[in-house]
């Protein structure tokens, strides 16, 4: 029996796409907060560029410090040792309140990284 009608439309990818969108935004914003430091998202890809670069169709994260330099970067899946390493950039990121690369003897300790499930 032929299909009459698609069974996924373009449209509702976007549709959704967008909820998904503001879902991760609210949960970011959130994040940022509780931090205290920024957290940016390229939603357009505009770091696929130089001088970054990132892969197209690919999850990539990264952490850059106060100093606007890299000090974490992955693409693809996050394995477990992916995830600590990016982890502990971030705590060091909290704790260089400065931005001189080194973390302050008087900045709030970092948040616990969570546990793997």
């Amino acid at each position: 029996m032929p299909i009459e009608k698609p069974l996924w439309e373009p449209s509702q990818a976007r549709i959704a796409g967008a909820h998904v969108t503001a879902f991760a935004r609210a949960a970011i914003r959130s994040v940022a907060r509780e931090i205290r430091l920024p957290i940016l998202f390229d939603w357009r890809g505009a770091l696929q560029a130089a001088p970054f670069s990132l892969a197209d169709g690919a999850s990539n994260v990264m952490v850059i410090d106060r100093a606007g330099h890299v000090v974490f970067r992955h693409t693809g899946a996050v394995t477990n040792v992916a995830r600590t390493e990016f982890f502990r950039a971030v705590r060091r990121a909290i704790r260089d309140r400065d931005g001189d690369g080194v973390p302050d003897a008087t900045a709030a300790s970092a948040p616990p990284a969570p546990t793997a499930r």
